[in-house]
């Protein structure tokens, strides 16, 4: 990891800005406590996605972009991102999910529902808060971490079955000859990849 330094007026180095690190993608990091990660810095959004997918792959979740917002502080419209968040691919509910506290009946009378027979889907999204959230720093030009949320509350994936995760999904020529001769014969993408993954062992 690099320094971040800027000279100040004085010609010396600012003490808050030497205190910054620079986050190197290519290494897998693990935020034990705020102190481990609040001098983190990054230059650009490209260098926070490597850095959190680089994560997420060695922790063994999927990610999903939840803010990538151009608003700054005052809320006007600027021509850089100044907030960013990364989230578990997990985090949330669908729309109407009964996983969703929300969603249950509050009534201690009957409910009647009427049940329309529907292709079942397993639910993607539990309410996991896993995610990170980073902010643009217009002094120094850089991003800085402002909250890391970093439980789950889902199994997390063995390593094996991590290049079918959505995040990181990588095929060979063979495997995506196999993907397009299965959509030719109405199987959907999803269940080529499930497909794949039942034959190295996966789920």
């Amino acid at each position: 990891m690099d320094l971040i330094s800027t000279p100040s007026e004085s010609g010396q180095l600012s003490v808050e800005t030497s205190l910054l690190i620079h986050a190197d993608s290519s290494q897998c990091y693990s935020p034990s406590n705020k102190e481990s990660w609040k001098s983190l810095v990054f230059k650009t959004i490209k260098e926070i996605e490597d850095f959190y997918g680089n994560y997420a792959y060695n922790i063994g979740f999927s990610v999903r972009t939840m803010l990538k917002s151009k608003n700054n502080s005052q809320n006007k419209k600027s021509d850089k991102v100044h907030y960013v968040c990364y989230v578990c691919n997990k985090q949330g509910f669908k729309k109407g999910s009964l996983l969703n506290s929300n969603n249950m009946p509050t009534s201690d009378s009957p409910v009647v529902i009427e049940f329309v027979k529907v292709k079942e889907k397993p639910e993607e999204r539990v309410g996991c808060k896993a995610g990170i959230y980073l902010k643009l720093d217009k002094v120094f030009n850089v991003y800085k971490i402002y909250r890391w949320d970093v439980a789950h509350c889902h199994p997390l994936h063995k390593l094996e079955h991590l290049c079918y995760l959505r995040s990181f999904r990588e095929v060979n020529e063979v495997q995506g000859q196999l993907a397009l001769i299965n959509s030719k014969a109405g199987m959907s993408m999803r269940t080529s990849y499930e497909v794949m993954g039942q034959g190295v062992g996966g789920t």
